[in-house]
């Protein structure tokens, strides 16, 4: 159907970009972090840098809520389908 034509251009347009865009791939980086200007690894003060953000503290919030109902949920719907349907 045509209806399904959208989102198949928006998958292979993401695909292209993750292709093309990202350094770290399956089969190795494709830059070397001298490459791209950092000599080092992190150190404990970039890491203090990105925790003053507010958008990054907000967001381990939401993963920590989403990975709590998703350990809840599993552990429901388990007994819901051994219970219902004896899976």
């Amino acid at each position: 159907r045509v209806s399904m034509l959208v989102p198949a251009a928006l998958f292979l347009i993401a695909a292209t970009a993750i292709k093309y865009l990202c350094w770290d791939t399956p089969t190795g980086r494709r830059y070397s972090a001298a490459e791209m200007g950092k000599a080092q690894g992190p150190s404990m003060w970039d890491y203090v840098e990105v925790i003053k953000d507010p958008r990054v503290v907000v967001m381990i919030f939401q993963y920590g809520a989403c990975f709590g109902t998703e350990l809840a949920m599993n552990n429901q719907l388990a007994t819901h389908f051994r219970t219902y349907f004896q899976m």
